[in-house]
């Protein structure tokens, strides 16, 4: 299947490397990701502080849903360069580098998922001690409590991790207009994906309010503002 798109002036073809890329960095982006942090954030509405074998059920669900989705951004990264490397050696390599918003910003997401990653690896303690990447972190712990390096870290953890969140909502759409045109079908494209970002914004608001109506009556303007950081 052949396709004209405004892609640099050049006109492509949508290969299956191309359809697996954005299917891969879709699922992690829109759908993994997101369903990592809602259960990280609403751990006690959803009821999963209970212990099983040892550890919290949302610290290991946490693990496991954004490990999964690290791996789908790896592969998803690594068709991508491919897909640029034969575009580059083989087609276009007597032409000058054309550099593309949607390249850059894709380097730039993977750079900062990479370091969240590599940061969560390295979460320090809660009050000293050894690195705790891979251990349970202390529930019912104060703020005034943590450490400095545990407090740059929680700050890190959580803004980075909103920030590639938004940063992939328009690198999607920019990825679905990239693979086809308006008249060949990106309707649906935009159909199927549209729904999980409305869904997701939706649980997240509902999951919110019952947060703040359950579990936040009884705390201070000072400590619900720390729970942003």
């Amino acid at each position: 299947m052949t396709n004209c798109n405004l892609y640099n002036g050049d006109c492509f073809h949508v290969t299956s490397l191309r359809i697996a890329h954005a299917v891969l960095m879709g699922l992690a982006y829109a759908v993994i990701f997101p369903l990592g942090v809602l259960i990280a954030r609403y751990k006690r509405v959803l009821g999963l502080q209970k212990r099983a074998l040892g550890t919290a059920i949302w610290f290991r669900l946490h693990q496991i849903i954004q490990g999964f989705g690290g791996m789908l951004v790896i592969a998803g990264f690594t068709i991508g360069l491919s897909m640029v490397r034969h575009h580059f050696t083989k087609e276009l390599w007597n032409q000058p580098w054309p550099v593309s918003w949607h390249a850059v910003m894709g380097i730039i997401i993977f750079i900062l998922t990479f370091l969240h990653f590599f940061v969560a690896l390295l979460r320090p303690p809660v009050r000293g001690g050894l690195l705790g990447g891979f251990s349970e972190p202390k529930s019912g712990s104060n703020w005034e409590e943590k450490t400095w390096q545990r407090k740059g870290f929680d700050f890190f953890h959580h803004w980075n991790g909103r920030i590639i969140l938004l940063l992939a909502i328009p690198q999607i759409v920019d990825g679905i207009r990239l693979i086809t045109t308006m008249h060949t079908g990106q309707y649906w494209a935009y159909a199927i994906w549209a729904p999980f970002v409305v869904g997701f914004f939706l649980v997240f608001f509902i999951l919110e309010v019952l947060t703040c109506v359950l579990f936040r009556k009884n705390m201070s303007g000072a400590d619900i503002g720390r729970l942003f950081l």
